[in-house]
């Protein structure tokens, strides 16, 4: 991304873009920077995971120059019919009050996008009384009207599963405004609302089931099971997210991020050398050497000789020693 100022920020997209993601998070940097002075471009990735820019969607669990920025789906989630993200979390929260929901714990989505969520798919199955599935094909190709919304999920569910996908989830932030418990496979990636001080936590936010999905089916059993303890962890969640993970904390976390990449590129002031130093270069440096002077009784090759030379050039006798 170009370098801005304070009311001239400006956004190009580079490569691919889809779902929106380059004009809405285009958006959010531009709100982010009201006000700010005029700095250096920076880059972005509106990918599922990337390491190697400055800031990022979602970055691997390992040490990454990237720093986490929210998603643009807290703005807008055009290709799943939400057009405000603030607006679609209170109807959620509304819903979720308002709705007597079946006890399972339930999944909609595509398993098109990664290998894991076949494999937690087919484990679903298998424990019918427990889960609840709406699965429906690729999202290229899928008739919109096949979709079960978010809102038909609160409606149907008492509890919601998250299943990991190709990269980050952004459905993570308005599942915990809904107040349903969360059941959230761990994953190999790290999202905005799971990174730095205010992270979600297992077992505070949300239930936490391994990646390898050996402990699916009794995490979800143990909601099913713990409901008013389950529900205490939902409401923290939904409590978190009416704090951290609205349209205006991700605008405001958005320019902390900005002004962190921006500070570590400050020149850092030169110190003063030292006199020491000062010193040594001083005695380093190469002095000026005078061209040598031709001897004029060089030639003279005895010391008799060179006695006469020199005896005649100075206007003398020559003189001549004797051993005593």
């Amino acid at each position: 991304m170009p370098g801005g100022s304070a009311n001239n920020t400006c956004v190009v997209p580079l490569g691919k873009t889809w779902e929106q993601r380059a004009p809405l998070t285009g958006q959010q940097i531009v709100e982010a920077t009201q006000g700010m002075a005029p700095f250096d471009g920076f880059t972005v990735s509106i990918g599922d995971s990337h390491c190697n820019t400055d800031l990022a969607y979602a970055v691997p669990h390992t040490t990454c120059r990237a720093r986490v920025i929210p998603d643009y789906i807290f703005s807008a989630w055009p290709s799943v019919g939400i057009a405000s993200f603030d607006s679609t979390a209170r109807e959620l929260a509304l819903l979720a009050k308002r709705s007597v929901p079946r006890p399972v714990c339930g999944w909609a989505g595509t398993t098109s996008t990664s290998k894991a969520r076949v494999a937690a798919v087919a484990l679903m199955r298998r424990n019918p009384g427990v889960f609840a599935l709406h699965e429906v094909k690729p999202l290229k190709v899928i008739d919109a009207r096949r979709r079960l919304s978010l809102g038909e999920q609160v409606e149907k569910w008492s509890c919601l599963v998250d299943l990991v996908g190709a990269g980050y989830s952004g459905r993570v932030p308005l599942l915990l405004h809904t107040g349903r418990p969360l059941l959230f496979v761990e994953r190999q990636v790290r999202a905005f609302y799971d990174s730095g001080p205010d992270a979600i936590k297992p077992w505070k936010h949300y239930v936490p089931a391994k990646a390898d999905l050996s402990d699916l089916v009794e995490k979800a059993r143990w909601i099913l099971e713990h409901r008013e303890e389950a529900q205490r962890i939902a409401a923290q969640g939904q409590a978190h997210a009416l704090q951290h993970l609205t349209r205006a904390a991700a605008v405001a976390a958005m320019r902390a991020r900005i002004l962190d990449v921006l500070a570590q590129r400050k020149p850092h002031r030169r110190e003063p050398a030292s006199r020491e130093r000062k010193t040594e270069r001083v005695a380093n440096k190469p002095h000026y050497k005078a061209e040598p002077v031709a001897e004029p009784c060089a030639s003279a090759r005895t010391i008799a000789k060179r006695r006469a030379c020199f005896a005649r050039s100075s206007g003398q006798s020559p003189v001549s020693y004797a051993p005593g």
